[in-house]
């Protein structure tokens, strides 16, 4: 008779797949040496049935001699599709929990997994996280087991989250039906949605229908019901119950009504085109003019002249009030990639958001942040690309009308990246005002010193003239990023057990060797409290409430082991103070910055060598990986 550990290494193994048996003791948390003897009690176990066979460096395959056999031994578990590493057994067990409103053993939970029950309790650590993000919360009752304690709609939402792939969804044809239906109202109501929230409200639609169809419905007060009733989303709802029920041949609450129409009223990340009566109130404006003067203050972005998005963002917090408001999740399937891309951006919303934060009493989602965040940084990008226009003097000693053609060239293939373009010879490059001059492009030797690059070009525009001169037109300008950072300010092994301990340390050794204001610690505090700075990846990047100092600058410590700052491990902190005055680099600092603090490769080399040697390294590395693209 198999244990239970046995019989979860024999799922890894396939006929005519060799799997290493580290992967399998990395994937169990077991020793390569406790894999090597299972298999052999295994292998002796069954020997009748299969025989597993090993081969150097390719690892250990399953020759199955009996089928029957086998099949009568491990088919049962084989057609339940049992999960084989952590991430699918983490889901499957949220999923059975939220699928069974009962007391489950977590015993019973272990035999379904073929797994010990410390393991078990070991990934209802991860559960526990997953849930807890939906404000469900596992309990537990002596000799009954455990279960899942939370409201219906928050229930559906979690197994939304486990459903964000659609692969993840068993009835792939129960789907497509839902989405015709949904199809057939949106046409006579002529309503638009994006076919991300067209795909997640399927979703969520077909999770109504299953537990509905298992007696879970989710309560409306009467107040409520009242006020979505007055929303043109209801009408829409209740044809899109009608069109359900007549699917499903069942019965469906007016509750479930006002679910979806609450879905309805938050599922757009902008508001259509088509809605040309969209209101913009000037209660809304007065939240975006907040939410850019936080930016403004914190950061010195000087958005707050932008008018294109000061109405987007209005535009933008209309829908997402209404989730606020209902307590919906819109997931932004690009979080990720926006935290690692633009992460200047999504602090910059971070703190914008701790406007809405205040009015609406409650944490506001980083999937919501990320949303806000795309908005400032199509922003922040146009106002770069106005920084990033050059100003050129052109040396050319072949005369007015040569000069003239070449002027014409170079604006017609550079005319985006350039401002001011100014012809000379050589005889008067010395009276040339390079105050505001960026480079020099020069067809001849100019034997005088300039303050400013100077790229050498044919007297007609060849192919390598145009790479050297969009290698240049792309930099920022002939400052690295290191000098934004000080080797002073470079801490290691820092013994810190808490975010207040690490702040108060860096912010003490920045005194000694910045001029920073007298409340420099408390205005770092002050930004903690309004939002949390921790990033994933291991980093935390708390930076003062508002710019107080006259230059930029960036602290990193490595601390000696890694600690909780809010709800995630850090053991890199990356502390940021941002100059008063504008900074036309700070951009390009973000961009390579974010590069390096979001690589799992770099940090981890980071925190393995401590050297601020290897930091410089990184971004050069980074630099040079830029002006190749």
């Amino acid at each position: 008779m198999l244990t239970n550990r046995q019989k979860q290494i024999l799922s890894f193994l396939k006929e005519d797949e060799y799997v290493t048996t580290s992967y399998i003791a990395q994937e169990l948390d077991l020793s390569d040496k406790t894999i090597r003897n299972e298999l052999k009690l295994i292998g002796e176990i069954l020997a009748d049935v299969v025989e597993i066979e090993t081969k150097p460096r390719f690892g250990v395959t399953l020759l199955v001699l009996d089928s029957v056999g086998y099949e009568e031994i491990v088919g049962k578990k084989k057609k339940q599709d049992i999960p084989e590493n952590p991430k699918q057994r983490v889901e499957f067990i949220c999923e059975y929990l939220l699928a069974h409103d009962e007391y489950i053993k977590i015993e019973d939970l272990a035999d379904l997994l073929y797994l010990s029950p410390g393991s078990v309790s070991q990934d209802l650590k991860m559960v526990r996280e997953i849930l807890s993000k939906y404000n469900l919360e596992i309990i537990h009752k002596p000799k009954y087991g455990i279960k899942i304690k939370g409201s219906e709609k928050d229930r559906r939402f979690c197994i939304s989250h486990l459903y964000q792939n659609e692969d993840n969804v068993a009835d792939k044809e129960e789907l497509s039906n839902i989405g015709l239906c949904l199809e057939r109202v949106f046409d006579r109501y002529h309503y638009v949605m994006s076919d991300f929230a067209f795909n997640n409200l399927v979703v969520h639609l077909y999770i109504t229908v299953k537990r509905v169809e298992e007696g879970n419905f989710i309560p409306v007060d009467d107040e409520r019901l009242k006020e979505l009733k007055k929303e043109k989303e209801f009408s829409l709802a209740k044809d899109i119950v009608k069109e359900i029920s007549l699917l499903y041949d069942m019965e469906i609450p007016e509750s479930e009504c006002c679910y979806i129409s609450m879905h309805l009223l938050g599922k757009k990340t902008v508001i259509a085109e088509n809605e040309l009566n969209t209101v913009v109130d000037e209660g809304m404006n007065e939240i975006v003019d907040n939410m850019l003067s936080v930016a403004d203050e914190e950061f010195n972005t000087k958005l707050s002249d932008d008018l294109d998005l000061r109405l987007s963002l209005a535009l933008h917090l209309i829908p997402m009030k209404n989730r606020l408001q209902y307590d919906m999740v819109m997931r932004n399937p690009l979080l990720d990639e926006i935290k690692t891309h633009y992460m200047f951006a999504f602090m910059v919303a971070t703190s914008a958001c701790s406007v809405i934060s205040d009015i609406f009493k409650r944490e506001i989602p980083e999937d919501e942040i990320g949303y806000i965040a795309l908005h400032i940084n199509l922003a922040l990008e146009k106002k770069g690309e106005a920084n990033r226009k050059k100003n050129i003097v052109m040396v050319c000693s072949t005369g007015r009308g040569t000069a003239e053609l070449l002027e014409h060239q170079y604006r017609n293939k550079f005319g985006p990246y350039i401002n001011k373009l100014i012809t000379c010879d050589c005889q008067n490059v010395s009276k040339v005002d390079f105050t505001d001059i960026d480079f020099v492009i020069s067809t001849v030797p100019i034997n005088i010193p300039v303050p400013v690059p100077v790229v050498r070009v044919k007297c007609f525009l060849q192919d390598n003239d145009v790479k050297s001169i969009k290698k240049q037109l792309n930099k920022y300008g002939a400052v690295s990023i290191e000098k934004y950072f000080d080797n002073r300010l470079f801490f290691v092994n820092v013994p810190a057990k808490t975010r207040e301990e690490v702040i108060e340390y860096m912010t003490m050794r920045i005194a000694t060797i910045k001029k920073v204001p007298r409340n420099f610690k408390e205005l770092v505090l002050l930004r903690e409290k309004k939002a949390i700075t921790e990033f994933g990846n291991m980093i935390a990047i708390p930076h003062p409430y508002k710019t107080c100092t006259d230059e930029t600058f960036a602290a990193i410590a490595i601390l000696k082991n890694p600690i909780i700052w809010d709800k995630k491990q850090v053991q890199i902190v990356f502390m940021v103070s941002i100059a008063k005055n504008e900074n036309k680099s700070l951009q390009l600092f973000y961009e390579v910055t974010s590069r390096m603090l979001m690589s799992k490769q770099y940090i981890r080399l980071l925190i393995q060598e401590k050297k601020y040697s290897t930091l410089m390294d990184i971004f050069r590395t980074i630099e040079k990986e830029k002006e190749a693209e």
